[in-house]
C-alpha cells in the first residue's frame, strides 16, 4: 500500500457518515474512545487498500475530514486507534471498523 500525499481538509462534524456534496465527500465518525481515526480507501473491487488517510479533526467526539476528490461509490473503511495500547477497548487498529466495507453515498 502506498502512502500518497492526500488533499484531505478538516471538513465538518455533521452529518455523521459520508456525505457527497457534488465536489467531494465529508467523512464524520463518532468515537469517544479513539486517539486517531484513519480513513482507508480501497480499490474498485474492495480487495486492496490503496490509501490510508488520517482524519484531521476531532470535534465533540466526532472525527471528521473532507476529501475533495472522493465520489459516490468509493469503497472505504476506518481504522480506529484506542486510547491506550493493550486496553480492553473494543477498538482494534489492525481491523477495519466498518464491515462490510462502506461505499460513499451520493444524494
Amino acid at each position: 500500500m502506498s502512502q500518497p500525499r492526500s488533499r484531505i481538509t478538516e471538513g465538518q462534524p455533521f452529518p455523521l457518515g459520508s456525505t457527497w456534496d457534488g465536489l467531494g465527500v465529508n467523512f464524520a465518525l463518532f468515537s469517544a474512545h479513539a486517539t486517531k481515526v484513519e480513513l482507508c480507501i480501497f480499490d474498485p473491487d474492495g480487495l486492496e487498500e490503496i490509501e490510508r488517510i488520517e482524519l484531521p479533526e476531532y470535534t465533540d467526539e466526532i472525527w471528521h475530514g473532507y476529501l475533495p476528490d472522493a465520489h459516490p461509490g468509493l469503497i472505504y473503511g476506518y481504522r480506529v486507534r484506542p486510547l491506550r495500547a493493550g486496553s480492553r477497548s473494543p477498538l482494534q487498529p489492525q481491523q477495519i471498523a466498518d464491515r462490510p466495507l462502506c461505499q460513499a453515498a451520493g444524494r
